[in-house]
């Protein structure tokens, strides 16, 4: 079982909580008092290179897509949990 689908099944089905998809490697818990996802930025950018990218890709990649975005109250939490950037 993923941590995705773990917190998924502690959280219910009534909690709106956002994921990033195909990151779900990269999920390390949640935050119980604002109901949001919590992610490695090593993770994520390791997951990145897995599915095809370049290291150099992966980072673009990160920065672009995942560290500037908001999608709202729900914006997943990064967690800058040791070396990034590989």
């Amino acid at each position: 079982m993923t941590n995705k689908e773990k917190i998924e099944e502690l959280i219910g089905d009534d909690q709106d909580m956002l994921f990033w998809d195909g990151l779900d490697d990269a999920i390390i818990g949640f935050d119980a008092d604002t109901m949001r996802c919590i992610y490695s930025v090593t993770k994520i950018q390791e997951e990145l290179v897995k599915q095809g990218m370049s290291e150099d890709e992966a980072v673009e990649f990160y920065e672009y897509n995942v560290a500037c975005s908001y999608i709202g109250e729900k914006t997943p939490i990064l967690c800058n949990d040791g070396i990034s950037y590989l």
